[in-house]
């Protein structure tokens, strides 16, 4: 089995290690190209070691990234922009500011950049590739263009309560590119770099030696078509030069459902294992974040519903993908489970493990685990309890209850009037097979 992306064994050492790659810019300030630190002596325990030091190494390129000479110039010349901006609002004329932005820029260029000449010493009158650095950095400010690193900041401020898993996703996209490109002012960009880039994405040869996936790709570019919409919109670009990029890219084939014997055998080992976590995806279809970030008070064994709800405690966040939350019946072959199982737990999540503090999310770990178990994705699970209810003509907008998979053109209208009982939707959920 091959080891999650990010961890190593080394030979003549016992358990696994971290394998993080040092961007090579800060390679010089941390001495080491790679990031390598023991993470345990078992797999289950690496990977949750694993997660916490990809997170803490993102934080600390992010921190050196910052710290650079044209991290801190960028820095600065946005506050003195913001001061000549709030001077101007006060009603202070131009000519009696006391120095401008750019003059301000000007100022600490010729003390951080120009060297004096020497006609003596050839040498003293050129510039470090350090410094050529930071007039290019200078010159892109005063050309009025930003960092990629600003737009993604801009971009997480101003779209609202976006979570660490898509900030994430929005970094990785965008920094490809750039580095693609050497671009690091996308609003310089032209439509052509897009179309040159896509083509790229579609040719490069992956570690087995096959292409991307034209969905792959094609998600690749609705990602950067939409930092660029989001870009035109505030002000950070003037067009989107992805629009229509994605258009034409084969969709992925539906993949076929697990069969009936596979099923069944997974079924009979989860209940041997008395797998909770497996059970409740079995019998409600939700997803594997829905499941792993249960908590003890979430199943209510009096009533028997299992509540899917938002929530933060103790430091822990869990977000339900479009907030929808949901109250599902616990079917019948469920409940001999959760009765014995649930009153041992201890107050809180019940799967504290699973959850992913840099991210914000939960179940990684169970997702990448459980193909190795089952012998088919956790998701499968869902798609069979959908298809089930649909078998069983089940409504869609009943189902929608049980599984919160929105119809297509379904609207808040819709989900207000089309609403059905607890007994309603204890029948559909004693469907499932």
């Amino acid at each position: 089995m091959a080891l999650p992306s990010g961890l190593i064994q080394i030979k003549g050492r016992r358990g696994f290690y971290t394998n993080i790659t040092v961007p090579l810019k800060h390679r010089k300030t941390l001495g080491k190209s790679v990031i390598q630190k023991k993470a345990g002596d078992t797999l289950q325990e690496a990977q949750q070691r694993l997660w916490e030091e990809q997170s803490r190494a993102r934080d600390l390129f992010q921190r050196l990234e910052e710290e650079t000479p044209e991290g801190q110039l960028r820095a600065r010349f946005r506050e003195w922009q913001q001061i000549e901006a709030e001077q101007k609002r006060s009603g202070v004329v131009t000519s009696d500011l006391e120095l401008s932005a750019e003059e301000s820029l000007e100022l600490e260029l010729n003390e951080a950049v120009w060297p004096t000449a020497d006609s003596q010493d050839p040498t003293v009158g050129r510039l470090s590739k350090e410094k050529e650095k930071l007039l290019r950095e200078a010159e892109a400010l005063k050309g009025g263009l930003h960092n990629w690193e600003e737009w993604l900041s801009e971009r997480t401020v101003t779209s609202g309560g976006v979570s660490p898993l898509v900030e994430k996703r929005w970094r990785t996209v965008l920094k490809r590119f750039v580095e693609w490109s050497k671009e690091e002012y996308p609003e310089r960009a032209k439509k052509r770099t897009a179309a040159d880039y896509k083509r790229h994405l579609l040719t490069r040869i992956n570690r087995q030696g096959r292409t991307s996936k034209h969905s792959t790709v094609a998600k690749d570019i609705r990602d950067l078509s939409a930092a660029w919409k989001w870009a035109t919109q505030h002000g950070f670009a003037k067009v989107n030069i992805w629009e229509g990029l994605a258009r034409n890219l084969e969709a992925s084939k539906p993949r076929s459902l697990p069969d009936m014997k596979a099923i069944r055998a997974a079924d009979k080992r989860a209940t041997a294992r008395s797998d909770l976590k497996y059970l409740i995806q079995r019998f409600t279809g939700c997803r594997k974040q829905g499941v792993c970030g249960l908590r003890k008070q979430d199943i209510d064994l009096k009533d028997q519903l299992i509540h899917f709800v938002e929530y933060e405690e103790e430091g822990k966040v869990r977000k339900l993908k479009g907030g929808q939350e949901l109250h599902v019946p616990i079917h019948r072959t469920l409940l001999p489970f959760l009765l014995e199982a649930i009153p041992t737990f201890p107050d809180g999540p019940l799967w504290p493990e699973e959850y992913k503090a840099g991210e914000e999310s939960w179940g990684d770990r169970y997702g990448d685990s459980f193909k190795d178990r089952y012998g088919f994705n956790s998701h499968d699970l869902r798609r069979i309890v959908e298809t089930q209810m649909a078998k069983a003509n089940v409504s869609p907008y009943f189902a929608f209850y049980v599984t919160g998979h929105r119809v297509p053109g379904m609207s808040e209208v819709t989900t207000k009037y089309v609403r059905p009982t607890a007994e309603e939707l204890r029948q559909v959920v004693e469907l499932i097979e």
